[in-house]
């Protein structure tokens, strides 16, 4: 990153601009996919190089997820889509919806517990 650049990003970031568009932007969705949870975390463990690449620890995100809810983002389901596309409801400010893909056996283990316990819907992809 060049200096301007640098400049550019601590200009931007420091002048409040960021809340700016916060406060004036339109609501949107955003949507987090997930591949895999996975509790390995040591790397003497047979599957850590591959997990490392695929998959997040529980700790990392058990700590999205406690963020996510704390900054007060609304965790939709795909029935809460589908109203919304229907226009039976709006689409709340700060509206998340949060999935997993290919539905492999960590995302029940690791996951799923820290989803139940936030209170968080999600959907699997299986």
């Amino acid at each position: 990153m060049s200096f301007f650049e640098k400049i550019y990003q601590f200009t931007l970031f420091y002048s409040g601009i960021n809340a700016v568009y916060q406060a004036l932007r339109k609501n949107h969705l955003v949507v987090l996919g997930y591949h895999s949870v996975s509790g390995v975390t040591h790397e003497e463990s047979p599957a850590y190089n591959l997990y490392r690449h695929l998959s997040l620890s529980v700790t990392v995100f058990e700590r999205q997820m406690t963020y996510l809810k704390g900054q007060g983002y609304v965790f939709l389901r795909v029935s809460d889509l589908v109203a919304i596309q229907k226009g039976e409801r709006t689409l709340p400010w700060r509206a998340v919806f949060l999935y997993f893909d290919d539905g492999y056996k960590d995302n029940y283990i690791y996951a799923y517990p820290v989803l139940k316990r936030l209170g968080i819907p999600a959907t699997i992809f299986v």
